[in-house]
């Protein structure tokens, strides 16, 4: 019996090693630093206690980067919300072809991102890419999509819309699959148009999943990285709040200050996280 009791913990002993050292120690450890000017190639990292926090809450390129990220976020969310919601209504309403259609559009969001960024970054080339020769058969001038400064960002938004909408796809379509079919028969034999189906049953009855697909979708935005990495390299309209703290951390080498930002940006996406589970907690009430 005793082992029986023990062998559940065996079974996760390695995950638990895991989290461990990958996560929670490289946490703590970029705690630590962050209250010291810490240079790995410097031997001397004297403690210089909240001195990072006020340089990265004055620091102009730090706050540049949040805004960027932001408006980035605030590219890709709501146009991820309602593509996946639109896209994830229409599979319900074909039950035939439902896990096909699961299949075709979740198949971008377990693409490596990084091949998915390369595909795009040349769809996006100045004059070779797809995108400029489909706007050429309609007379239009070639665009040079990331190195524009007014429209990188919103290209990057669009790949990131588009790889990722499938796995938002998902979740609605557990949360459609959730609702009793008694209450839509019923609205079918009261009249109901489909639009009306829509705003007063199916909205309100996934609430849930609307607030889970918005703070996950939100906290995914904000630290996008990769993307921006392999098609713009992270030029100055479109150096995301991570990238900017990876370019500190790993090509200055200022270890202890890009900890700080880091923080702070854990403390941002740490506040959406308590809003969503603050409104999840109102939905469930009501």
């Amino acid at each position: 019996m005793p082992d029986k009791k023990r062998s559940p913990y065996l079974f996760i002993l390695p995950s638990i090693f895991g989290v461990f050292f990958l996560t929670f120690f490289p946490a703590m450890f970029a705690f630590f630093i962050s209250f010291h000017r810490w240079n790995i190639l410097v031997p001397n990292k004297p403690f210089v206690g909240l001195a990072n926090f006020r340089k990265a809450l004055t620091d102009e390129y730090f706050l540049r980067s949040l805004w960027i990220s932001f408006k980035y976020a605030l590219g890709v969310i709501p146009t991820k919300i309602v593509i996946s919601f639109f896209f994830a209504l229409l599979i319900y309403s074909i039950p035939k072809f439902k896990s096909v259609f699961r299949v075709i559009y979740f198949l971008p969001a377990v693409t490596s991102v990084v091949a998915i960024s390369v595909i795009w970054t040349w769809i996006y080339h100045p004059y070779y890419g797809l995108a400029n020769y489909l706007i050429s058969l309609f007379g239009a001038e070639p665009i040079n999509w990331l190195g524009n400064p007014e429209i990188a960002i919103w290209s990057v938004v669009l790949v990131s819309v588009w790889r990722s909408v499938g796995y938002s796809i998902i979740i609605f379509l557990a949360g459609l699959n959730n609702i009793p079919r008694i209450i839509l028969e019923a609205s079918d034999i009261d009249g109901a148009t489909r639009w009306q189906k829509v705003k007063n049953i199916i909205i309100p009855l996934m609430k849930p999943s609307l607030v889970f697909v918005f703070i996950t979708s939100t906290i995914g935005a904000i630290q996008v990285f990769t993307e921006i990495y392999m098609m713009t390299g992270g030029n100055a309209d479109t150096k995301t709040a991570v990238f900017y703290i990876w370019q500190t951390g790993f090509n200055k080498l200022q270890m202890g200050y890009a900890s700080s930002m880091s923080i702070v940006l854990f403390a941002i996406i740490l506040v959406i996280t308590l809003i969503q589970m603050r409104v999840t907690k109102i939905f469930k009430e009501e």
